[in-house]
């Protein structure tokens, strides 16, 4: 049976939650802070900065394209 969920991370505590597809609609919360999770309507741009917190600590799948502007 396929897991009908997505992992969403609270950009006000940086808790992953893991929010079932049926209710992303319903504009869901944090389980930790309770404050509303944002819905991202674009791929994250990551840096060195940001690379470990952002793939390398992601909980589930993780796509990246790798590009130069040269």
């Amino acid at each position: 049976m396929a897991d009908d969920t997505v992992l969403l991370r609270c950009n006000h505590c940086n808790a992953v939650n893991k929010v079932p597809v049926e209710k992303i609609e319903n504009s869901p919360k944090c389980g930790k802070c309770k404050e509303a999770l944002e819905i991202l309507q674009r791929p994250i741009d990551v840096k060195a900065a940001n690379f470990d917190h952002e793939v390398m600590e992601w909980p589930g799948l993780v796509l990246l394209e790798f590009w130069t502007p040269w």
